[in-house]
């Protein structure tokens, strides 16, 4: 079943490729030291269609088998200088593919029984009859092309192992070069655009070598299949390294995928037809693994952009969630702050006139009237901030550089972050694209969420704030970097809400990331928050471009001194 499966594949294979494959394609070396024989046979082989090469002795044998190679070697066994069954030898060891049949006018059964355990294929006796030879070689090239296609289709089948296009066209190269025993493979494949490409390449290349290796394939025909070589080569300048080459296009469903080019520029001797053939056979096999290496690639694509529009989605959403409750919080925030802001007033304003009365007052009474008004006043603060996260101010924007304004925040910081023995380091460009925004609202943002990454490292060993900024599309990006005692995800959800806060009772007002929160909205910019416990924080502040004609930018009033931190 084996032998007529591969028959038929042969037959099919040769008639989708139109190419003619003569009854008796191969190269065969006669090796005997009396002429006559060599004369005989050389003269009949070839008058049958086979290339023959002849030699007198081993030596010269062995000198013509590095050259090139033999599907079969007839080797007289009694010859000068080196024997019969020491060629079989070295053909079986360094050419185990080549079929060696032994002939001898001296033959026993013990050096017939040698010559088939060393591996001959068969062992003739002289004189011999001539059709009686003639069937033993048709019958051993036979079995060596059988043995050559199941080798070609186990080959093949082990480049279905791999479906990534990056790992794929390499092994293939592989494969074939050893296979056709070639000098050089390459493989080309159609991009997008229509255009052949050079994808992988094996073997010896030269730079003029691969543009004659393009040169060919664009001169093939993706759908057509394999193209003979005196056509495809017809007027091509550049080929004088070459001394054979087989194009081999290859396509599925009738969709052009590209082209393996197989050439031979040191060896000599040129591919057969049952090369082609192999080679057809071999294309048709790996165009399968090829397409769906390539759709693996397109699904492995549009899985990873359906990922990240999930994310983006995710994000989109969380953002509206967020937004949508700092609304409902801001506008309960500023009907308190409205109502407690009046009541207040009163309590600090009473307070004030009792402090400024004459009156004499016991020590008790005038503590227990500056702990009333120290304490209204932190309520008015907290008013203030209340109704700065429900309506923040709406100054004036211009079109601006942040880049000043970081320095400027850290100059601010500087004396509290050597006190507390934190670094802060740089990664700052020397400017970048103008934003619209309000340089004070962005500089309360800088100084809160350096503040926080103060406080996040604080009594920490190798405390670093590292400041890094750049461009991302058609946004700039601020990023603040500490190493301190970081956030469980719980913490995280809640950050940015009002009154959240993990320091203790009286030492925070938990507003402070909620109105950098409400600022950056107001800016059309995001404020994202990554943080790992025990790993530290990162606080992203992202703004957008500012894309007006006349793109000037506003530096009054901004500190641009460069102070060492």
């Amino acid at each position: 079943m084996g032998a007529r499966k591969f028959k038929n594949d042969r037959r099919q294979v040769v008639g989708r490729m139109n190419i003619a494959i003569p009854p008796r394609d191969a190269r065969i070396l006669i090796i005997d030291d009396e002429r006559g024989i060599r004369d005989l046979l050389s003269l009949e082989l070839s008058s049958l269609g086979y290339t023959v090469e002849t030699a007198p002795d081993g030596v010269a044998a062995l000198e013509a088998i590095t050259l090139q190679d033999f599907q079969l070697v007839l080797c007289d066994i009694k010859m000068p200088h080196i024997g019969g069954l020491e060629v079989l030898q070295v053909i079986r060891e360094k050419h185990p593919d080549t079929e060696v049949i032994m002939m001898t006018g001296y033959g026993t059964v013990e050096t017939a029984v040698a010559a088939m355990k060393q591996g001959a294929y068969d062992f003739i006796q002289k004189p011999f009859d001539l059709s009686e030879i003639l069937a033993l070689i048709e019958k051993c090239l036979e079995k060596s092309q059988l043995r050559a296609v199941a080798a070609l289709y186990e080959a093949s089948q082990s480049i279905f192992r791999s479906v990534k296009i990056d790992e794929l066209l390499p092994l293939i190269t592989e494969v074939a070069l050893k296979i056709f025993q070639a000098d050089t493979i390459s493989i080309m494949l159609i991009n997008e655009g229509g255009a052949l490409v050079p994808a992988c390449t094996a073997g010896v290349l030269t730079e003029a070598l691969t543009r004659v290796h393009l040169k060919l394939g664009m001169r093939a025909n993706p759908v057509e299949g394999f193209q003979h070589e005196p056509e495809i080569i017809r007027d091509l300048s550049g080929l004088d390294g070459l001394t054979s080459v087989m194009v081999c296009p290859f396509s599925m469903d009738h969709e052009p995928l590209g082209v393996l080019i197989i050439s031979r520029s040191r060896r000599t001797d040129p591919f057969l037809i049952s090369d082609r053939l192999h080679a057809a056979i071999f294309t048709s096999q790996t165009a399968q693994a090829v397409f769906n290496a390539i759709l693996y690639r397109r699904l492995n694509f549009n899985i990873q952009e359906l990922q990240k529009a999930n994310k983006k989605l995710a994000d989109a959403q969380q953002q509206l969630i967020q937004s949508e409750k700092l609304a409902g919080i801001g506008q309960l925030a500023a009907g308190v702050a409205h109502e407690l802001n009046n009541p207040l007033s009163g309590v600090l304003g009473f307070t004030e006139l009792l402090m400024a009365d004459n009156q004499v007052m016991t020590d008790q009474q005038k503590e227990d009237l500056n702990t009333i008004y120290t304490q209204g006043k932190r309520c008015q603060v907290i008013i203030q901030n209340l109704l700065q996260f429900s309506r923040p101010n709406g100054s004036e924007k211009l079109a601006l550089d942040v880049i000043p304004l970081l320095y400027s925040v850290m100059n601010l910081s500087r004396h509290n972050f050597s006190g507390s023995h934190i670094n802060i380091e740089l990664s700052l460009p020397e400017s970048l694209p103008a934003i619209y925004a309000n340089a004070g609202q962005l500089q309360q943002v800088f100084l809160n969420l350096m503040t926080n990454a103060r406080h996040a490292m604080a009594g920490g060993k190798n405390a670093v704030l590292t400041l890094t900024a750049g461009v991302l599309e058609d946004h700039i990006f601020i990023r603040f970097a500490d190493n301190g005692s970081g956030m469980t995800k719980e913490i995280q959800s809640h950050i940015f809400e009002p009154f959240f806060t993990t320091k203790p009772v009286g030492q925070g007002t938990g507003l402070g990331l909620s109105i950098c929160y409400g600022i950056v909205q107001q800016h059309q910019g995001k404020l994202n928050v990554e943080s790992e416990v025990d790993r530290g924080t990162t606080f992203t502040l992202e703004l957008p471009i500012y894309k007006e004609k006349n793109n000037v930018i506003e530096k009054k009033g901004v500190a641009y001194g460069k102070s060492a931190i």
